[in-house]
């Protein structure tokens, strides 16, 4: 007989000493091996276990007698849910004969309990049914792992797969309410999955860098050995042109190598893996042979060579007659002498870093003819088109009348507003020479530095 009362309490005597209660009797089957007509009306069970243990008296209303001659136990309810975890377990179909089945059919898979047989001999059997409400059988609890939780219990698995329907939902978690999507192709890594008792497989999963996304129906994903694929051979040299993009120390792409910013930057691509994504992640070396990380394809710019790519820049340099310019990358062919550049400014156009590290620059003159290319790190690049200061030690002397003498060279500016005022004193100085004073000290203050030199005096 099966105790089936969950405030059942067992007696060592009838001075009623308590022997036993909850869980040690609930759900337990014992065999009675005499019992007592109590003078208050109830009947008492004295109750022995499969080893011969005896429990105490037990009042008859706590029990039900099973089937069986009652070895089965009684039927109990039970709520909740059940994985099959080992193999070769039989599936009973009623416990008079063969079990009809093996839990190798159903393995890892998740079925809902509603209820247990706890035997004499301490077997317990769960009967379970699937999500559509077919009975399945009974299961010997050791085969099965039990969870209040519908998708069953955690499994290990590890892995890559690549998502092949896009339309499917990444769920935050089993109750199905907030997903994220990812598109197809998508490589994700394995880390576990459920056999929910839904029916459904759900692999845990993960992007490149460790972070968990969720949960996925397995039948979205394709495993794949290798999300990056098998190495390729490459031989181009790429440059950084975007100040955004980012060298990697793994061709998984989730640690960002050190060493400051690649930007501008040239190396040479000796491989590539094309990965199950469409990524194209480059291998990269520097001038020395050296790897120096991995870079995608779509952050950099393939080159002609290993002059890199060109690059905007903007600026002027200005030489005297020190610097002559080239008409290759390697600065080997000379396409103008010191002499022939002499002492003057030039615009600098673009730029070029070689593979070697070294940044070339392009010069263009005031006429937009092309001059060729000099070595950046021999000139001075500044913004302004007059150029750099050049010392120069020499007395001069004046051979133009009403020349201006620039305080800076906003020389248009300069131009239009020494007009302006020229046009405004001439009328003052006729008229009022007091207020032709103090329009002057006034322009002065104003102008400073534009055309001061210029302006009459007016005594």
């Amino acid at each position: 007989m099966t105790v089936t009362a969950k405030n059942a309490v067992s007696w060592s005597s009838f001075g009623w000493t308590k022997r036993e209660n909850g869980d040690a009797l609930y759900g337990h089957t014992f065999l009675a091996k005499g019992q007592y007509h109590h003078q208050n009306g109830s009947v008492y069970l004295s109750l022995y276990d499969a080893a011969g243990r005896w429990h105490g008296y037990l009042n008859q209303a706590s029990v039900r007698v099973g089937a069986n001659g009652g070895q089965q136990g009684a039927w109990l309810s039970a709520q909740g849910y059940a994985t099959l975890m080992s193999s070769g377990q039989p599936i009973y179909q009623d416990f008079n004969g063969q079990a009809e089945a093996t839990s190798d059919t159903v393995l890892h898979q998740t079925f809902r309990v509603t209820g247990e047989y706890h035997w004499f001999d301490g077997t317990r059997y769960e009967s379970l049914y699937r999500a559509n409400g077919g009975w399945l059988g009974y299961v010997p609890e050791s085969s099965v792992k039990l969870t209040s939780q519908p998708q069953g219990v955690f499994q290990p698995k590890t892995g890559w797969v690549r998502v092949t329907h896009a339309g499917y939902q990444i769920w935050k978690s089993f109750g199905f309410s907030n997903y994220l999507r990812v598109k197809n192709g998508a490589a994700l890594r394995v880390k576990g999955q459920y056999y929910h008792s839904n029916g459904s497989v759900y692999d845990s999963l993960y992007d490149a860098g460790g972070h968990w996304l969720g949960y996925m129906n397995a039948n979205a994903l394709e495993e794949v050995s290798d999300p990056l694929g098998p190495k390729i051979s490459d031989d181009r040299y790429v440059t950084f042109t975007a100040k955004t993009a980012k060298l990697w120390q793994d061709p998984q792409l989730t640690q960002q190598a050190t060493g400051g910013s690649a930007y501008g930057k040239t190396y040479h691509a000796t491989g590539k893996y094309e990965a199950i994504d469409g990524t194209e992640v480059l291998i990269l070396e520097n001038h020395q042979g050296q790897l120096v990380g991995y870079a995608k394809a779509s952050d950099v710019t393939v080159a002609a060579g290993p002059q890199g790519s060109w690059r905007r820049a903007s600026g002027y340099v200005t030489v005297d007659q020190d610097t002559p310019t080239y008409s290759d990358f390697s600065l080997s062919n000379q396409k103008k002498t010191a002499a022939e550049m002499g002492t003057a400014t030039y615009q600098v156009t673009g730029q070029y870093t070689t593979f070697a590290g070294q940044t070339l620059v392009s010069l263009y003159d005031a006429k937009n003819q092309w001059q060729g290319y000099v070595d950046a790190a021999k000139v001075k690049i500044v913004a302004k088109q007059t150029g750099s200061w050049l010392p120069k030690d020499a007395y001069l002397t004046t051979t133009k009348k009403n020349q201006p003498i620039w305080h800076s060279f906003f020389l248009g500016q300069a131009k239009v507003l020494q007009q302006s005022i020229s046009r405004l004193l001439k009328y003052a100085v006729s008229t009022k020479p007091l207020m032709a004073r103090r329009t002057i000290r006034s322009i002065r203050r104003m102008a400073h530095g534009l055309v001061t030199s210029t302006l009459p005096t007016v005594r």
